[in-house]
């Protein structure tokens, strides 16, 4: 029996190791995304470190960004970026808690998948108002998007989100290696 991701953030628990999952039989269903997302993210950053490319850009390399995550996995993402930040001074990423705003009150939606275009630009707007700088993109869990298009759930399109923040709308695919590789390359896309 395995327990999903869910389980462990809410109880503030550890994941269980990688060799627990039995070969992550259960991604699909939200069973060790996280511990597969983490270890993905951990030999990624270590490649990205030894790479002679990293040393020749670590001093010079400047960007500003927006990240987008729902409320479970928000304090990975923030921890990823701090790690970043370390080996890039001059990065900086703001992390964006986002909540999906349900009609029935009592539901407490977690997850980026259910997050909406309006929940998103609503809530990203107001921090435009109260003066934070989002950077030149905005980077979002691919799993925001209907699979294969370019549409939030609520039907709002990547490029009617573009227009109300004024800033460049990036998916990212679910792996470690992707998440560095769009926050490092601004030309990043999804395959």
């Amino acid at each position: 029996i395995h327990a999903s991701d869910e389980w462990y953030i809410t109880a503030g628990r550890e994941f269980p190791e990688a060799e627990r999952y039995d070969g992550y039989i259960q991604l699909e269903n939200g069973v060790g995304m996280m511990r597969l997302f983490l270890e993905e993210f951990d030999e990624a950053y270590q490649e990205l470190l030894a790479s002679p490319e990293y040393q020749e850009q670590k001093e010079t390399f400047r960007r500003t960004i927006c990240m987008a995550t729902g409320k479970l996995t928000y304090s990975t993402i923030v921890d990823f970026a701090a790690r970043l930040m370390q080996a890039y001074p001059r990065l900086a990423p703001a992390v964006q808690k986002s909540k999906y705003e349900p009609k029935v009150q009592e539901a407490d939606v977690t997850v980026s998948g259910l997050i909406t275009g309006i929940d998103l630009t609503t809530q990203l707007k107001e921090r435009q108002a109260a003066g934070d700088d989002l950077g030149e993109a905005l980077l979002i869990p691919s799993n925001m998007l209907r699979m294969g298009e370019q549409v939030f759930l609520d039907d709002m399109t990547v490029a009617q989100v573009e227009k109300q923040l004024g800033l460049k709308v990036v998916p990212i695919e679910s792996g470690g290696a992707d998440f560095i590789q769009a926050v490092i390359d601004p030309s990043y896309s999804m395959d």
